[in-house]
């Protein structure tokens, strides 16, 4: 047996690119998969132009030489119809190769019987191969062709037949139906990252796992694109020279390919978004031909899909859809815009003003832009400040000199190149729809510019959805303004930017704000109307929640001065939640009990997802992690919406049932995946210091208590610190003087003041001395007559009072202190 039609198998190849056949590592591949030559009665190579289809085959063929008697042809363009097709084929089973232009045949049925008659009359094992078998019948009898080779195949099983084409075809599924078969497609044959610099090394070229990537990733792992990247990469000795610059003739050429104008007009309609759907493909094509043209762009290897919850989405590869571009930008400049209008509408239908905006902006509909503007301000603002900023430098500029909001958004939203992500949902209500409306109400007295009051809205809308850094930039940016224009409103830019910093848990930067030296001549311009109480709870609610976080002895009076709106919004619950935190810090165990139940009440009203359902929820679980109910504190993580933040709850959890390994988890979590809310970060530091002192590993846990120290010091805020039990605060910091300040009620003076005083009760006295004596509550309570529960209480108290967790560390701490009643 030997080899027909293929002595030089090599002179027949025909590439626009080079081919490296020699280096092929997808192809190599798949060689075992192959198997022998008579392992499967039909073999198919489906894939588009470029993909290494031939280079497999006749690598393959190779091996098999000496095995099965094979008969190589590549068809030609006389084969798009039966006639020519069949005159091919039977001149592959002669050992002739095509003549250019083909040869006449009599018909086509004659000489389709007469290729029947000799596959029937071959007795040894014989491989078939047909290259580009995607013009088998491609203008006549393509799906006739498939059924009869299938026929054969069926008939005659001393045969065997491989085809390798560019195209979809009934044989794919006809095929399989009928006989054993074996099918390569794009996706076995697409080059990774990991095969891409393994090919640049083996020719020379070091490429970094980086530039890998990114070469493959632009040209979606397409075989000869690649390996016309690297060689051009090696030619100019530039690995970084655009894909596009060698590679858009081979795209383009691959582009002119495709059936019939409609479908080059749907794929270069299809560039313009950088990745559509099924819908949206609709809308820029045919309702009725779009999957099928979907089909066959993806089968040409110019679109990859990926799968998604909702249906497959589409996208060209970077290099593909910047070339299709140039293409319709020099051949079909009209269909640009009109595919830009075609999304603007679906879009809006959709409701989603940012992308509505850009295409609007894109296709240069200005009344369109303006319109999704005027509608949608307060979402834009939110979801995309970069597309709101971007579209006011492009709209026209007579529009945007009357419209102070247009001139806010040109002049301080910076394109930042990705859309916003929000920590929690935006809805009409709570915090923003409050104070939105003082700075609205205050808008005749106190703010006369409307680009500030834009600024001013901005930073409002902003604190709604938690992204505080955001808030607290816009209201910065609203108070130069208006210090700049001496306008009366840089009074409520400085409670906006103060409220921002003390929520992410800044005091030190919140402080210089609550000391402007305009809130004392604005506080005076107050007259208790609605809108400027919320104002100045605003103000109290900020200057509250920094004395809570510095410790300060303030803290609880300034915390339980605060209002109760029964109107339970955003603002009044951030409010139950700081006299909630300052009462963790200070109170007792029925006072905590109190504002357990307060918060929870809160809760029940709060906005879901909102910022201030965060914080009551964590400050919540504090409390009843402190009364010794941790059951009660699961529950509360149930029922509240699941946020990245409450992860420092659940670690707290962990950390009292004595998990210290998934505490750490969750203060990993915390620290890897930060929120734009911010104030739990020094937080997971302390709860990441306790879960590994907790495990013995005393060398981390200094790590992270040094780390929250450090953010301590540029924050200035130091209570949370106030959470970890004295006797191992003590062993952590050891000798080091800066941990030491953070806890300056452990540690004596230096300048011999004597012991810090503790303050009792007189029954806790009494408690606390008989504790010095006794072992336990049982103890206590007979030598005092009181139940042991009661003494249980007292104890607890009487702990937090002295900054230790057990009757060790209170008689170590009793040589220290001194007692007052």
């Amino acid at each position: 047996m030997g080899v027909s039609g293929m002595s030089d198998p090599e002179q027949s190849r025909q590439f626009t690119l080079p081919r490296i056949a020699d280096h092929d590592a997808s192809a190599t591949a798949l060689l075992d998969r192959l198997g022998d030559a008579t392992a499967f009665p039909l073999r198919i190579l489906q894939a588009p132009r470029g993909y290494g289809k031939t280079a497999l085959a006749v690598t393959w063929l190779r091996a098999q030489r000496g095995r099965v008697d094979i008969r190589f042809a590549r068809l030609t363009t006389a084969a798009n119809d039966r006639a020519g097709f069949w005159q091919e084929f039977l001149d592959c089973l002669e050992g002739r190769a095509p003549e250019v232009g083909g040869r006449t045949a009599p018909t086509s049925a004659a000489t389709q019987e007469r290729a029947i008659r000799m596959v029937a009359g071959l007795a040894d094992p014989t491989l078939i191969v047909l290259d580009d078998y995607h013009e088998a019948g491609s203008q006549a009898g393509a799906n006739e062709i498939d059924a009869v080779l299938v026929d054969l195949l069926r008939q005659n099983p001393q045969v065997f037949i491989m085809v390798a084409g560019r195209r979809p075809r009934a044989l794919d599924s006809l095929g399989p139906l009928s006989v054993d078969a074996f099918i390569v497609g794009a996706d076995d044959l697409r080059m990774t990252a990991t095969m891409t610099a393994e090919l640049a090394r083996s020719i020379g070229l070091t490429l970094d796992r980086r530039g890998a990537e990114r070469l493959t990733g632009e040209l979606g792992g397409w075989p000869a694109l690649v390996r016309a990247a690297i060689h051009q990469a090696i030619l100019t000795d530039d690995p970084s020279t655009p894909p596009e610059s060698f590679a858009g003739q081979y795209i383009a050429a691959a582009f002119h390919e495709l059936a019939s104008p409609a479908l080059r007009d749907f794929a270069l309609s299809t560039a313009v978004p950088s990745e559509f759907d099924l819908q949206t493909a609709r809308a820029l094509g045919s309702e009725e031909d779009a999957w099928a043209m979907i089909s066959e762009l993806t089968a040409s290897g110019l679109l990859g899909a990926t799968p998604a919850p909702s249906g497959s989405v589409y996208a060209y590869a970077p290099a593909v859809r910047r070339t299709l571009l140039g293409v319709m930008r020099q051949t079909s400049a009209e269909l640009e815009p009109r595919a830009y209008r075609t999304l603007m509408q679906q879009a809006v239908r959709g409701d989603d003003p940012a992308t509505a905006l850009f295409y609007a902006t894109q296709s240069r509909d200005w009344p369109a832009a303006l319109e999704v503007i005027e509608a949608c301000w307060d979402r834009l603002l939110l979801e995309a400040p970069d597309v709101l900023g971007a579209a006011s430098r492009v709209l026209p500029a007579a529009k945007v000199s009357i419209d102070a909001r247009l001139r806010m958004a040109r002049d301080h939203l910076e394109p930042t190149g990705e859309r916003r992500r929000r920590l929690h949902p935006y809805e009409p209500g709570g915090l923003s729809a409050r104070l939105n409306a003082s700075v609205i109400a205050g808008r005749g007295s106190n703010v006369r510019d409307d680009e500030l009051l834009a600024l001013l809205q901005w930073g409002v809308a902003l604190l709604a959805t938690g992204d505080l850094v955001t808030s607290a930039y816009a209201f910065a940016q609203a108070h130069t303004w208006a210090t700049a224009r001496k306008d009366g409103g840089s009074a409520l830019a400085a409670v906006g930017a103060a409220l921002a910093h003390a929520l992410r848990g800044e005091p030190a930067l919140a402080a210089p704000w609550l000391a402007d030296p305009g809130l004392p001549a604005w506080r005076q311009t107050l007259d208790g109307e609605d809108h400027q109480d919320a104002l100045l709870l605003a103000l109290e609610a900020a200057r509250a929640l920094v004395l809570v976080d510095t410790d300060d002895a303030g803290a609880v009076p300034a915390a339980l001065a605060l209002a109760d709106d029964p109107r339970r919004n955003d603002l009044s619950s951030l409010c139950v939640f700081i006299r909630a935190q300052a009462i963790l810090q200070h109170g007792d165990e029925p006072a905590m009990l109190t504002h357990a139940t307060n918060a929870r009440a809160a809760l029940d009203v709060t906005r879901r997802g909102s910022m201030a359902e965060t914080y009551l929820a964590i400050v919540l679980v504090d409390l009843l992690l402190a009364c010794e109910m941790p059951s009660s504190a699961r529950e509360v993580l149930e029922f509240v919406e699941p946020r990245r933040d409450l992860r420092i709850a659940l670690g707290r959890i962990h950390l009292a049932e004595r998990r210290f390994g998934k505490a750490l988890e969750d203060a990993e979590h915390v620290l890897r995946d930060q929120s734009p809310l911010g104030r739990y970060v020094l937080e997971a530091h302390l709860l990441a210091a306790r879960a590994h002192d907790g495990a013995g590993r005393l060398p981390a846990a200094h790590a992270e208590l040094r780390a929250a120290a450090d953010l301590a010091l540029i924050h200035g805020r130091t209570a949370p610190f106030g959470s970890m039990p004295p006797g191992r605060f003590m062993s952590l910091a050891g000798n080091d003087p800066s941990l030491q300040g953070l806890r300056p009620d452990l540690y004596r003076p230096d300048d011999g003041s004597g012991p810090r005083i503790v303050t009792l009760t007189p029954r806790e006295a009494q408690v606390f001395h008989a504790l010095l004596e006794h072992l336990g509550p049982v103890g206590i309570a007979q030598s005092l007559g009181l139940s042991p529960n009661t003494v249980k209480t007292h104890v607890r108290t009487i702990y937090r009072k002295l900054g230790v967790s057990s009757r060790a560390d209170a008689i170590e701490q009793s040589n220290r202190v001194r007692i007052s009643t």
